[in-house]
């Protein structure tokens, strides 16, 4: 066989391999970018399905949270109510008692508590609690049995709020 024609069918070979091996290759890479544009898509649309069951999850919460805020607005205004009634607006708490849940963490009396809250004990608490001594500021059992009823209404609501949240956040799950 003639060397020139040797060669020839030689090279007609590596380029007939060198072209079927990158069609091949061509092809792998057509290939992996399409899965890895369907597992793109597929993750794309779990966590759009994701937000939107969050978002369905959080809006079911709210309206019944709504309803639940409601239905306590009127318990709350019902107690208020009868407190007025049940109670007799005598003094209960004086000046210096008052002072010192004025001090308090967490705690505001509303206008009966003073501006400037005296001393926490200052030996005074008896003369203080009698309203008939002038500039004394007092409570009555009326403003105290209602600041314990709204006190009451706001940790249930505080109470409902973070058993919302952990609804919310366990239906994720």
């Amino acid at each position: 066989m003639n060397p020139i024609a040797a060669l020839m069918i030689f090279l007609a070979g590596f380029g007939a391999a060198w072209s079927w091996q990158g069609s091949r290759g061509d092809a792998e890479i057509r290939a992996l970018t399409t899965q890895h544009e369907k597992e793109s898509g597929d993750a794309a649309r779990a966590a759009a399905k994701k937000l939107k069951d969050a978002n369905d999850r959080a809006d079911a919460i709210d309206k019944a949270a709504a309803a639940r805020d409601a239905a306590q607005s009127a318990k709350l205004q019902e107690t208020q109510h009868a407190l007025k009634t049940a109670t007799r607006n005598r003094p209960c708490l004086g000046n210096a008692a008052l002072g010192v849940l004025g001090q308090s963490t967490g705690l505001r009396l509303g206008p009966a508590v003073p501006e400037t809250p005296g001393p926490l004990h200052d030996g005074s608490a008896a003369a203080a609690a009698d309203p008939a001594d002038e500039g004394n500021d007092y409570s009555t059992d009326t403003q105290i049995a209602d600041w314990i009823a709204v006190a009451g209404d706001l940790y249930e609501r505080c109470r409902n709020r973070i058993r919302d949240i952990r609804a919310w956040s366990e239906g994720g799950q």
